[in-house]
């Protein structure tokens, strides 16, 4: 999702063509950066690191209250903050990865248009979230906090998979108040948002829980 710089991820191709299409219709472009880690909300682009609280408004929106927004002029910008937030990232040693991913990454693009009417602009959201892997513990050696990490991270990627499978079902409860993830992401998995999963897998290296996950979620078809 990220990439680097000779090959950059997913985040910042997004983001470069978003800014042009901006740049040709005169929108704003803002942002924000965030990850889910313990099932807790922390904003990577806030110096202080701190807990942003799940709330709901009147109308019964998911509102992440405090979380900064920057706006962004230029793919530069962009690179610039973004790469603050991602040194600011949780990671963590395992027994198969030395930078293992402790939290899931969000980052909320934001871009709106007054459309010839100020009083009433247009704005559209994108949500592109690094997702931290599934991990099978007889195999990663995780103990102590490592152990405590990735319950959760398995734990929310349950939920996620379960607010899929009760979407293309129709069922009545879709349980998005099982993680934090999935309550933050309400408004972007249900209703008329379209959804998009993309697995990577190393072919010498497959966990088969990851891929068991990743079958699980396809199609993933939300439309309402």
């Amino acid at each position: 999702m990220q990439g680097t710089k000779e090959r950059p991820g997913l985040m910042p191709l997004a983001m470069s063509s978003i800014i042009t299409m901006a740049e040709n219709t005169e929108s704003i472009v803002e942002i924000s950066y965030y990850e889910v880690y313990m099932d807790r909300c922390y904003d990577l682009l806030e110096p202080k690191n701190k807990e942003i609280p799940v709330l709901e408004d009147s109308e019964g929106r998911v509102q992440l209250r405090g979380l900064a927004q920057v706006r962004v002029n230029s793919l530069e910008e962009f690179q610039e903050v973004f790469n603050y937030g991602c040194l600011r990232r949780k990671v963590g040693h395992t027994g198969l990865n030395d930078v293992s991913s402790r939290s899931h990454g969000v980052l909320m693009i934001s871009v709106s248009s007054d459309d010839g009417n100020p009083d009433m602009p247009l704005v559209g959201k994108l949500n592109l979230i690094d997702l931290a892997g599934n991990e099978d513990n007889r195999r990663t050696g995780n103990e102590g906090i490592r152990l405590t990490e990735s319950v959760r991270i398995n734990q929310s990627l349950f939920a996620l998979s379960n607010v899929i499978h009760a979407l293309n079902a129709n069922e009545n409860r879709v349980p998005y108040r099982d993680s934090k993830l999935t309550r933050i992401l309400q408004d972007s998995l249900g209703g008329t948002s379209r959804s998009l999963m993309i697995a990577c897998l190393v072919e010498s290296n497959i966990i088969p829980r990851s891929l068991t996950h990743s079958q699980s979620c396809c199609p993933v078809t939300t439309d309402s």
